[in-house]
């Protein structure tokens, strides 16, 4: 009797247990608020493909970034978690190659509530200030074309953390084109050249992969 009662408390414990465990998965996975990026703000990470290599010229020589881009617009892609709010997040962590230096630079996008897109924007060791709002986009004149879509980074917005030989004076993002202009401390402006879609200059970013 006292064996058949053992036996009946683990299966009524089990039970328990299966029950619990499907629960705490179930709210696990739930989410209470879900932000996605629509079309328009999908436009911040048009501009490039991952793999993309892209050149900036000046009088004096030929920068090269490679494109590193990352999106997570569905909290499928996230499975169990413990967070109740799902924030859509779009980013570029890209390397600039200047002479043998390797440069971080990076978009970072999230989508906070229906309306708000916030934006933080990195060259090496300058970091914007705050977060930055489509509204904050402005005209800029690079080379004589006008853009109507850029954030311009400088010492208004944004701080040197860290002082290395690769810091810039400023540098321009485009909503639709991307990285349109930097300017090293020393003076020299880097401007956009050209673009090599990904499957036109993987083996050129296999060399400077070697070379740098």
């Amino acid at each position: 009797m006292c064996k058949r009662i053992r036996i009946v408390l683990i299966v009524l414990f089990l039970c328990v247990g299966v029950c619990i465990g499907v629960f705490l998965i179930y709210k696990m996975s739930t989410w209470h608020a879900v932000f996605l990026f629509s079309k328009k703000d999908l436009e911040w990470l048009a501009p490039y493909q991952n793999g993309d290599m892209v050149f900036y010229t000046s009088d004096t020589g030929t920068d090269t970034m490679i494109v590193s881009r990352r999106l997570y617009n569905s909290p499928e892609l996230l499975g169990i978690h413990c967070f109740s709010i799902f924030y859509a997040e779009g980013e570029y962590i890209n390397i600039i190659y200047h002479n043998g230096n390797r440069i971080d630079c990076k978009l970072i996008i999230v989508k906070e509530s229906d309306n708000i897109v916030n934006i933080v924007n990195q060259f090496d060791r300058r970091y914007s200030n705050d977060k930055f709002l489509e509204s904050d986009t402005s005209r800029v004149v690079v080379k004589g074309d006008v853009y109507d879509d850029a954030i311009t980074m400088d010492d208004t917005n944004s701080s040197i953390t860290q002082e290395t030989g690769t810091n810039c004076e400023y540098f321009i993002w485009s909503k639709s084109k991307g990285l349109l202009q930097y300017k090293y401390l020393d003076g020299e402006v880097y401007t956009f050249y050209k673009k090599l879609p990904y499957k036109q200059s993987w083996w050129k970013r296999k060399i400077v992969d070697v070379f740098y």
